[in-house]
């Protein structure tokens, strides 16, 4: 142990810096807001709020997380695999331990363990410290900061990934079955873990065992049973897909995550790099640089399967958000490519007596490029935001919620409450945006996000700015397909066309609809839906005619909150 740390001192000090950066902003922000703070966390990113929640709720023991806010859909069919959520909530469940502390502490382990993984497969192709070294830092510390201080999505994912990837590049190594029967493991795992990993793996592999065929003429039966072992450890996953296909509002809970009707191609940026790659391959293997062998078919198969993910919807002609959740992946895959290059590059050419000189020039270089890529974003990161220091003005409500009301009792309040309170509380809410991540209809989508915001003026503009709450991210989607197909046809000198954000026709039938609601009782349209407290805050909502409302019943009071209780009868 005391060797290998002398040996890679290097990448356990980046190691360190990086989960300082990490969980470090979080813990000044906290320190900024002071005397104010009272245990509500500042994020990262706004969908560590949506993360939270589905750790609150397997602590609150809901273990397959079906629809963490909802009461009416807490055991229903999951929209997505909950294992990588149970895998970092259940520890702190059992410990006693708040989702929202708890995940300060992953940020602190789960980059470090990230930042010696990606070293080691670094470390395995190329096998320079300084090079991977520098990859890593570049990759990392330079790219991937904010994204892998997410969790579990990405940083407790990407682990799964990179066992995976480094477990087959040792058995291709090393030819140890060890590394074959692990590698098949994980790959099982991944399909419990997340899907675009799995679909990306599954593609590399299947361009590999074609490319080995092409290269030695015969069939690499340890991959294929590896392929086949993985699948069948994934089987209860399909089992599980094919049962919520047959749900009723299966097809408009999948639009509603991203799901768009093309065959054009897209992920323009990740064709670029794959043709960048495959060049300097081509060069490197004319040149004698490389050789054609396992190590390097899989490492340009991955490439090439970036490329297929991203564009499957050209032959199925479903497209659910691939070209940016295939990004993170497409880069690592390109970079490790670019290293093993550079890293054989060195040690064939006359530049071998410099590599050393070189790679440290590199480091600098990539250490420059991370502190200026990433300073602002650590030292905003390391401020509270505005919202942030009035959401400390919450913890008392949490408080008398998780001491007054019974477990799963449903809130109805603005959408800053909405979000906070499954972090923070026992109970469900009546609507926010992330509560139409799950199987659910467009209607009951629709008719609670009227309800909850029942005073406010419905203009386009108002409409625009809530669309994930109403359709979700399929027109966000829709549309940012569009403008990179105008991109794409301009390259080629193909005519390009206007497109509309939202259809026009969507919006007004919206409006129709809001209309019909807000001409009506709203006790009439509430009472549709379980709702049990009402939650008033005086400062952001004071256009709430709640005086008019003879069904709720005062509990709780502050100068800018009250809390009532509402009455069935």
């Amino acid at each position: 142990m005391i060797n290998f740390l002398k040996k890679h001192f290097g990448i356990i000090l980046l190691a360190i810096v990086v989960s300082i950066f990490t969980f470090g902003p979080q813990l000044f922000a906290i320190n900024k807001i002071g005397n104010d703070f009272r245990g509500v966390y500042p994020i990262n990113t706004a969908d560590d709020i949506y993360y939270l929640a589905r750790a609150q709720d397997i602590s609150d023991g809901h273990n397959f997380l079906a629809n963490p806010y909802l009461y009416e859909h807490k055991d229903s069919s999951p929209m997505q695999f909950w294992l990588p959520d149970y895998i970092m909530a259940k520890p702190l469940a059992i410990f006693g331990v708040e989702p929202a502390i708890g995940y300060i502490f992953y940020d602190l382990l789960l980059s470090i363990i990230l930042v010696i993984l990606i070293y080691s497969i670094l470390f395995s192709l190329t096998k320079n410290r300084l090079l991977s070294l520098s990859a890593t830092t570049f990759l990392h510390l330079g790219l991937f900061l904010v994204v892998f201080s997410r969790a579990p999505s990405p940083q407790l994912n990407f682990i799964f990934y990179l066992l995976l990837l480094l477990f087959l590049i040792k058995y291709i190594q090393t030819k140890k079955k060890i590394f074959v029967i692990l590698a098949t493991f994980i790959f099982g795992l991944l399909f419990y873990i997340y899907p675009y990993y799995w679909t990306f793996f599954a593609a590399s592999m299947g361009v590999f065992l074609i490319g080995n065929l092409l290269w030695k003429k015969k069939i690499k039966w340890n991959y294929i049973f590896l392929m086949i072992g993985g699948f069948v450890i994934g089987l209860p996953y399909f089992i599980s897909m094919l049962i919520s296909t047959k749900l009723p509002f299966y097809e408009q809970s999948i639009y509603r995550l991203g799901m768009i009707n093309t065959h054009f191609p897209s992920g323009i940026k990740i064709i670029f790099l794959f043709i960048v790659a495959l060049i300097l391959f081509a060069i490197a293997y004319k040149k004698k640089i490389i050789k054609i062998n396992e190590l390097s078919i899989l490492l340009i198969s991955n490439i090439m399967a970036a490329v297929i993910c991203v564009n499957q919807h050209v032959i199925t002609g479903k497209n659910l958000e691939f070209s940016s959740h295939y990004w993170d992946v497409s880069i690592f895959s390109f970079v490790f490519l670019i290293f093993y290059l550079l890293a054989k590059f060195l040690q064939k050419t006359s530049f071998k007596i410099y590599q050393n000189k070189i790679a440290i020039i590199l480091l600098v270089l990539v250490l420059v490029f991370a502190f200026v890529h990433q300073k602002n974003q650590i030292l905003s990161d390391a401020h509270p935001k505005e919202q942030e220091i009035y959401w400390q003005q919450y913890m008392p409500l949490f408080e008398w919620l998780n001491q007054n009301s019974n477990k799963e009792s449903v809130v109805y309040a603005n959408s800053d409450l909405s979000n906070l309170i499954p972090v923070y509380t026992r109970n469900n809410i009546y609507y926010n945006r992330f509560a139409n991540l799950f199987f659910i209809s467009d209607q009951e989508v629709q008719e609670r996000f009227i309800i909850n915001n029942y005073w406010e003026n419905f203009d386009e503009e108002f409409i625009f700015d809530h669309q994930r709450y109403i359709w979700g991210v399929h027109y966000i989607d829709q549309y940012g397909h569009n403008l990179s197909k105008n991109k794409l046809k301009q390259l080629l000198f193909l005519p390009v066309k206007d497109y509309e954000q939202i259809p026009q026709s969507e919006i007004d039938k919206f409006i129709d609809l809001v209309n019909q609601m807000q001409a009506g009782d709203l006790k009439d349209y509430l009472f549709n839906y379980r709702v049990d407290y009402f939650i008033w805050d005086k400062n952001k909502n004071p256009n709430w005619q709640v005086d008019n409302l003879d069904f709720l019943e005062n509990v709780y009071y502050s100068r800018n909150f009250t809390i009532y209780r509402v009455d069935h009868l």
